[in-house]
């Protein structure tokens, strides 16, 4: 029988051996089209092989091609395969590979999400691959969907959209020239202007990529003639108008919303703060969620940082605000610590804003009252004042039991921090404070014992008459004083933003609103005066009893001590000059003032050098003449501020005067006294 009879497939000349007796396979290979040689279809792959016979009289040799069945006989068919050997010349249609489709999927609303926008894209892009012979890719790597991404401002195309990744395969080359992009139509790709759209449309198109548009079966192809690109060009124009135009409606509509909001307080709608409901018509606290607000800000106002914040929620399996979506996880994180704390809703305040230009702007002022409050503004503005000192201080980590030199103490020699390190437990090991320059090898300053620093921690306090740390009337000041210095940040704040909006827009709304800021801005500021000259004529006359009430043991005691330092701006240069600890109390480092030195030696018995007239009246009034050291520039006006201090509420001064010693020193220390009263802003004597 001739072997073309009996090998159907094999071509015009018959195999190079002889006719097999047996049928060929022929059924269609699952993946692959059909093979057509001379007319005759043959469903195999082939692959490039050397002939090593062949009936010419050339005696072989030559490249060929090889044919071979790859697929089984279904049951009852034929029993095996042949394969054959033809030159490409000998076949008049050889396999080919379907092209590669990838399919782009995006719609930019929630509600999209809820109907059949993702259903009817995706079955669009199925059939028209079935119906033109495209191999549409559905490995997930390459599955390319947005949802609810605007193309508007062109999210799809940034970090946020999977269209991006898109390009970046095509200009990687693992999506090949003369793919198949399917999309509904182009306004999927881009809603932006035109002039932005184009080029990124035309570079694709220059690429390679066959973007198809599914509503309408046209094909966007690289060299794309003339009425093409007036056809994409009309398409994203219209895109982009139709975005425009309805962000316009959409704007207006929401802003005679507001309009009435803010005239009838009336609610928006169910979209508000995580700690109320909407229910009625109004807005009702959700006192669950709301004590987690009130925990949060009590936390803050301790001294705890937002990251020891949310250990602690955590811990306690305190419930997130948001839906599983937005918080996978389940847990607190810092973001949403802070989120909470900036939030002026929870004073019951509501900011019309309005989205212009691509981002987000304010619409008028501050609508008062518009939810139920559920912070006090003293709370808030006090916590508000505590994040900025912990912000300017860059004070982030805390160990278990607040370190209350943080942010403090200084090295005397370099002027870099000091830390706390731990080198075990004693009596081989001790907690000390050590510079940081010196714990690089760049510093030869020494370490200091932390149970010495905390003495003298006790005496600046005393130095400093903190006695709104131990009473109750004093600490609502210091409070208060917090709750000022918030209110004024955040009010400067609010009329750097108001001159923003007047020069955008000018109005005499927005001119009275600034105008009341600023008188508020300047009541606060006078008040705030008034409040720290009432704690500085506080002072202390018993020690004794001080220390007794003083809170140094808890974490908020130890922190709220810290914050009193720093709020008047201290700073304490810390050194050891061979045989003693000494610690010197500066204010306003940038123009130093020196007020006074802790001296600690072995006794531990602290030593005090007051380096100004008031430092030197707290010295006398404290009773701590006995314990003083003085420098000549001080001692000269010993005798005239104990007049002046007569009767004020000190006790008794037992001490004759010229037993009070001047500094000490070892002999050879003269250079390390000399550097220490330069150090404070003294000319050595």
């Amino acid at each position: 029988m001739c072997a073309r009879v009996i090998s159907p497939g094999c071509g015009r000349l018959p195999p190079p051996t002889s006719a097999g007796p047996e049928a060929l396979w022929c059924g269609v290979r699952k993946g692959l089209c059909g093979q057509c040689c001379s007319g005759v279809w043959l469903a195999t792959e082939w692959i490039a092989a050397t002939c090593s016979a062949s009936p010419s009289s050339s005696g072989g040799n030559r490249p060929g091609r090889r044919l071979a069945s790859s697929v089984l006989p279904v049951p009852g068919g034929p029993l095996s395969s042949s394969l054959c050997y033809i030159t490409p010349n000998d076949c008049d249609y050889v396999i080919r590979m379907k092209p590669k489709a990838y399919s782009y999927i995006r719609f930019s609303s929630p509600e999209q999400s809820r109907g059949d926008s993702q259903r009817r894209q995706r079955e669009a892009a199925a059939k028209y691959a079935e119906e033109h012979d495209l191999d549409l890719v559905q490995d997930k790597d390459y599955q390319f969907f947005d949802a609810g991404i605007s193309a508007y401002t062109g999210k799809n195309v940034n970090d946020e959209g999977k269209l991006r990744r898109f390009y970046e395969y095509v200009k990687s080359g693992k999506i090949e020239s003369g793919s198949y992009l399917l999309v509904e139509s182009l306004d999927r790709l881009s809603r932006e202007d035109v002039l932005i759209a184009l080029p990124r449309f035309i570079d694709l198109l220059n690429e390679g990529i066959n973007v198809v548009t599914l509503a309408d079966n046209f094909i966007y192809t690289k060299g794309a003639d003339v009425p093409q690109l007036i056809m994409s060009i009309v398409h994203m124009a219209r895109a982009h108008h139709e975005s425009k135009l309805k962000g316009e409606r959409v704007s207006k509509a929401w802003r005679k919303k507001q309009d009435y909001a803010r005239e009838h307080l009336t609610p928006l709608g169910s979209v508000c703060p995580y700690w109320l409901d909407f229910k009625g018509g109004e807005y009702i606290v959700n006192e669950d969620k709301a004590e987690i607000v009130r925990q949060i800000f009590s936390m803050t106002i301790a001294g705890y940082g937002q990251i020891a914040i949310v250990k602690h929620l955590n811990k306690n399996n305190v419930p997130v605000f948001g839906s599983i979506k937005r918080n996978k996880s389940g847990l607190w994180g810092a973001s949403s610590i802070a989120k909470i704390l900036c939030n002026r809703s929870v004073l019951g305040e509501y900011q019309p804003m309005v989205y212009e230009q691509k981002r987000r702007r304010e619409n008028g002022s501050v609508i008062e009252g518009y939810y139920p409050p559920v912070i006090t503004p003293e709370i808030f503005y006090t916590a508000s004042y505590v994040r900025t000192q912990r912000h300017v201080s860059k004070d982030t980590k805390q160990s278990k039991d607040f370190n209350v030199w943080s942010k403090l103490l200084v090295c005397s020699k370099c002027r870099s921090p000091m830390h706390l390190v731990n080198k075990g437990q004693p009596p081989k090991g001790f907690k000390y404070l050590r510079c940081y320059t010196a714990a690089k090898g760049k510093c030869t300053a020494k370490l200091i014992r932390l149970n010495v620093a905390d003495i003298a921690f006790k005496e600046v306090l005393v130095m400093f008459n903190s006695m709104s740390l131990v009473q109750k009337s004093e600490k609502e000041s210091r409070s208060r004083i917090a709750e000022l210095k918030g209110r004024i940040d955040s009010l400067r704040l609010r009329l750097v933003q108001f001159e923003e909006m007047l020069m955008e827009a000018p109005s005499i709304a927005l001119s009275k609103a600034a105008s009341a800021k600023e008188e508020e801005l300047m009541l606060c500021e006078r008040e705030l005066q008034i409040e720290n000259a009432e704690m500085e004529t506080t002072a202390i006359f018993n020690k004794a009893d001080f220390f007794e009430k003083l809170d140094l043991k808890t974490y908020e005691g130890r922190s709220s001590a810290n914050l009193y330092l720093r709020n008047l701006d201290v700073q304490v240069r810390a050194g050891f000059n061979g045989h003693e600890y000494f610690f010197v109390a500066i204010t306003d480092p940038k123009k130093p003032k020196a007020n006074f030195a802790i001296w600690l030696g072995e006794d531990l018995i602290p030593k005090i050098t007051p380096l100004s007239k008031e430092m030197m009246v707290n010295v006398i009034n404290q009773g701590d003449l006995p314990n003083a050291r003085m420098v000549v520039p001080m001692a000269r006006h010993l005798q005239e501020l104990i007049d002046e201090t007569e009767g004020n509420g000190r006790g008794e001064i037992t001490v004759a005067l010229d037993s009070i010693p001047a500094l000490e020193w070892s002999p050879g220390a003269e250079v390390l006294k000399n550097k220490l009263l330069k150090s404070v802003g003294l000319d050595p004597d």
